[in-house]
């Protein structure tokens, strides 16, 4: 048996059974944790069982963060029960164990009972303000904690009816077994969501405490008291991870077990194959080389990131002084390396080293030329990647990547930078595996997870969007209804769902007239199948319209497509709602005689969920969800596993789908972005938030793929990663450099493209954040002279403004509304219709004077935290960083958040600080340096900003107007 003294849990029932006898107390511990046991995590270990034992006990800190967080919050009172809580009731309380006889206080007995919840607050949502709680109301939010599971924790208390004074406070573990097979066809949320269902609870106890309890339980329910329940935390990937540790130790054929020992990818040693050592011994001893024209072929020969001044000296070597003729394919080379398209073919290479040897009046033998590139290997490889582009649209770095990745063993190491294309590697991985496995008749199937669901609802929308007109089943796996309407038809709930149809609708007018159904019944039956069969003409139709325009080459082809596809996205949304109405209305028909068909649709509809899983191509989801249930019965097993934001997930988080033994894994992620979010700061001090990704790239870092060529940035903006974060690797794709990213703002250069306020101003503390004021003045006053000087931004869904501070956000998202309420207040829409408007007279109708008042300026401009906005971009990107006058710079410090921050524009990026205090910290020091440098450094905000009363005419839609 497990002693939590030597910390050994054997089993995944023994980590509940420990969870479970947490108590309320602001320890920073669980009791008896061995707190002698903490000790830094390492890059490599002895063997599975060394790696389990080091990284249970941060695993076990991790998990009781959260309940230690309720704790504290729950003693300083922040709890808001008045929004959070649910009214409840209690019923059945028992005891496991005889409690008669005297027995020790500190004892604990098995209780169990039952508590009745609102079915809007087992699944998922919240409820309204406790005060006005009706059954009536049905203005439910969601909830972002999710729906409640089993071996969650319920926060009961008896309190007043005030929500003040708490006459008894508990935590349990609740037991819930929700029929997730019938929530397929009828999920509670869009029914009787105010019904009260059971929840069996479970409970810990002392004899002194189920005294209490009881004394509680049986005190008559009056009007100055009253039940409430808590959501307090859910469990569902901390007993994944466990999982995982298992299965770690118990299959020992899981391939994964020796990269997590040693932390080595074992791809470096294949990586490792070159002949760069021979090459260069060759050069030394029979060739009288310089060691910078050295380097510049064994740069070429590996495929390397070559600088400016590299490129410069080639296109030197190419192009001699005087020379009056030049070959076609040395200017076909010479307009390469120009636009920065590495790595070269082996053509280009063949030219490029003649040119440097004979630079120095040499030829090259045949034993240089053997090892540069007569090699049968690199010949094919070449070849590879030629096809490679040609077939996928890569540019030469990616195809190569896909090319080498191909022939490596187990798992792959992919970094890709801000704006490189590490979704349309995923695609092309993606298409590749299934190609090959048609060419050789076998069966394929890919997993794709990522650490959120944004990033997975990214993934699938691209792939479906790309694959409009393949046969490629691309379904979405997701908990919680988290996917956007862009891709919710992909759904594997929805994607069941119409397979059922397609079977019953058939069906179900016929039985209901065998059964003698009322004509009223079977009238709404074919009602309903007529609707739905008109919206599938419709959708076809549409489809058929998508695939002519995909097929033509007509002007705009893009933006037609992109409109054509939302549309079909639409009509696909209200295909899935309409069949969705279709079977809730099948299954609320109360008739005995149609009870068997019911369970017949919930049977039927509980295979088709099953048979997507077999059917699927492609499956997407998150991390944690990757080991539930419909994985493990799969039995056409996967053959290639792709994680993406592999850098933004813990290492037992991504070891998850790992579980399944895919022969095939590619991880991609950038170290050099934000890390994963660990709770508890002693874990996050030694080490316990280094993912995978990252402990593999340290170890052996020649295993690790670059992306190297950004098409996201201004040239202005991406220079500055480059330089800072990525050894200036990073080179710019043709469109960036094109004239296209000079927007017009940026005629005036106060506007961007890249631009450094300096402003000092005064830190203040809110809510545990900090905020300044000074700054958030400077931004208002910065985003009126802009919308003042271009028109048409503010509803284009272009600007953002971020910072690293939560207060902060809150402070401009507060000034920006009230900067659109002065803009709504001068136009007295409550006294006339008429009015004069910067010199013109307009005419505003009584409708468009309703809608002015319910627009939100937070719909088109943008404010979040730097963490919230990673994985995001937008053409105009404000950064607040707020420290002024500070010791220090605070997690500002985290050159991985001030990548993320200054690596989000497109075309404009305006930094709002206070140098002197930023440049206390080295990175920061870099950056502004650099922006001083290229005469991008503005030293005093106030001088160039000032609030403009007279607002801009396209702050209100034009349409408003008449």
């Amino acid at each position: 048996m497990s002693t939590i003294h030597n910390f050994i849990i054997n089993n995944h029932k023994e980590l509940i059974d420990i969870i479970s006898k947490w108590n309320l107390t602001n320890s920073k511990y669980p009791i008896d944790f061995p707190k002698d046991k903490i000790k830094p995590l390492l890059n490599e270990y002895i063997s599975v069982e060394d790696y389990r034992l080091k990284f249970e006990i941060f695993f076990y800190l991790e998990a009781w963060e959260p309940f230690k967080d309720f704790n504290t919050r729950l003693n300083k009172r922040e709890i808001n029960f008045e929004e959070n809580a649910v009214d409840v009731r209690i019923e059945d309380f028992t005891v496991m164990e005889d409690i008669s006889t005297s027995v020790n206080d500190n004892k604990l007995f098995d209780c169990y009972f039952t508590i009745l919840m609102p079915n809007y607050f087992i699944y998922g949502y919240q409820g309204m303000k406790f005060s006005k709680k009706s059954i009536e109301d049905t203005d439910i939010e969601r909830r972002t904690s999710g729906d409640i599971k089993k071996h969650d924790f319920i926060f009961l208390a008896k309190m007043d009816k005030s929500l003040k004074k708490i006459h008894y406070k508990t935590i349990v573990m609740s037991n819930i077994q929700k029929e997730f097979d019938k929530n397929l066809v009828t999920i509670s949320k869009r029914t009787n969501l105010c019904k009260y269902s059971p929840v069996v609870c479970t409970k810990r106890m002392t004899k002194k405490e189920i005294t209490e309890f009881k004394n509680m339980y049986r005190k008559k329910r009056d009007n100055d008291s009253c039940w409430i329940c808590y959501h307090v935390m859910t469990f569902g990937t901390i007993k994944k991870e466990f999982k995982t540790m298992d299965l770690l130790v118990t299959m020992p054929n899981l391939k994964i077990r020796k990269e997590i020992t040693t932390g080595k990818c074992r791809n470096e040693n294949t990586l490792s194959k070159d002949k760069s050592k021979d090459i260069l011994s060759k050069i030394m001893c029979d060739y009288n080389l310089d060691d910078q024209k050295t380097s510049l072929i064994l740069k070429i020969y590996k495929n390397n990131i070559l600088f400016r001044d590299e490129r410069n000296i080639l296109v030197n070597l190419l192009m001699p002084d005087g020379s009056q003729n030049i070959d076609n394919t040395v200017i076909r080379v010479i307009n390469n390396i120009q636009k920065g398209i590495f790595p070269f073919p082996l053509q280009d290479k063949k030219i490029l080293y003649k040119n440097i040897i004979s630079s120095e009046n040499q030829e090259i033998d045949n034993e240089l030329e053997n090892l540069l590139y007569n090699s049968d290997e690199k010949i094919k490889f070449n070849k590879i990647v030629s096809e490679v582009i040609q077939q996928y649209g890569l540019n030469t770095t990616q195809a190569t990547i896909l090319a080498a990745v191909n022939n490596e063993e187990h798992l792959s190491l992919i970094q890709g930078p801000p704006g490189t294309g590490k979704t349309k590697m995923i695609l092309a991985f993606t298409y590749q595996e299934l190609r090959l496995a048609k060419i050789k008749r076998k069966k394929s199937k890919i997993l794709i997870c990522a650490p959120s669901n944004a990033a997975c609802n990214e993934i699938t929308r691209r792939l479906k969007k790309e694959n409009i007109n393949t046969n490629i089943m691309t379904v979405r796996f997701i908990v919680d209804d988290n996917a956007d309407n862009t891709i919710s038809h992909v759904s594997v709930d929805k994607v069941a769902l119409r397979k059922l149809y397609n079977i019953i609708r058939n069906e179900v007018i016929d039985f209901a007239k065998s059964i003698s159904m009322s004509d009223t019944i079977i009238e709404e039956l074919d009602f309903h199948i007529n609707s739905i069969q008109n919206k599938i003409k419709e959708l076809l139709s549409n489809r058929k319209g998508l695939n002519i325009v995909i097929s033509s080459k007509a002007k705009n082809k893009k933006k037609i497509i992109n409109k054509l596809y939302q549309r079909v996205c639409l009509l696909e949304n209200e295909l899935d709602q309409l069949i969705q109405m279709f079977i809730d209305y099948l299954l609320l028909i109360d008739d005995n005689a149609f009870e068997d068909y019911k369970d017949h649709i919930i049977a039927t509809a509980k295979e088709y969920r099953m048979s997507i899983f077999e059917e699927a191509d492609v499956i997407i989801t998150t991390l944690s969800s990757s080991n539930s249930e419909y994985f493990k019965n799969i039995k056409n097993k996967f053959t290639l596993l792709v994680i993406d934001e592999a850098s933004q997930a813990s290492e037992l988080t991504t070891l998850i789908p790992f579980c399944h033994n895919i022969p095939k894994a590619i991880l991609i992620g950038d170290p050099n972005q934000l890390p994963p979010t660990i709770l508890n700061s002693e874990a996050a001090d030694n080490f316990y938030g280094k993912s995978l990704f990252q402990r593999l790239q340290e170890n052996s870092p020649n295993s690790v793929h670059l992306l190297n060529i950004q098409y996201r940035m201004h040239p202005n903006i991406s220079k500055l990663s480059s330089r800072c974060f990525y050894s200036n690797e990073i080179i710019n794709g043709e469109n960036v450099k094109s004239s296209n990213w000079n927007k017009p703002w940026c005629n005036n250069s106060n506007f961007g493209p890249l631009m450094f306020y300096d402003i000092k101003g005064v830190t203040n503390k809110s809510n545990n954040s900090l905020n300044n004021v000074t700054e958030s003045n400077q931004i208002l006053n910065f985003i009126t002279q802009l919308l003042l000087m271009t028109p048409k931004l503010i509803y284009s869904y272009k600007i953002s403004i971020i910072s690293p501070y939560r207060a902060q956000v809150l402070l401009i998202r507060n000034r920006l509304r009230q900067y659109y309420k002065e803009m709504l207040d001068q136009l007295k829409l409550d006294h006339t219709n008429e009015f004069d408007f910067l010199g013109e007279k307009v005419v505003i109708s009584d409708e468009n004077k309703e809608l002015l008042k319910k627009i939100n300026i937070l719909d088109f401009i943008n404010v979040n935290t730097i963490d919230s906005f990673q994985g995001q971009e937008s053409d105009i990107v404000l950064l607040s960083c707020v420290r002024s006058g500070t010791k220090s710079v605070g997690f500002l410090s985290d050159k991985r958040r001030l990548n993320v921050a200054i690596t989000r524009a497109r075309y404009s990026l305006i930094i709002f600080g206070d140098s002197e205090t930023l440049c206390k910290d080295k990175y920061w020091n870099n950056i502004i340096t650099e922006m001083k440098h290229d005469k991008c450094f503005k030293a005093n905000a106030k001088d160039y900003f000032k609030y403009s009363k007279h607002f801009p005419k396209n702050l209100f839609p034009k349409s408003f107007f008449k």
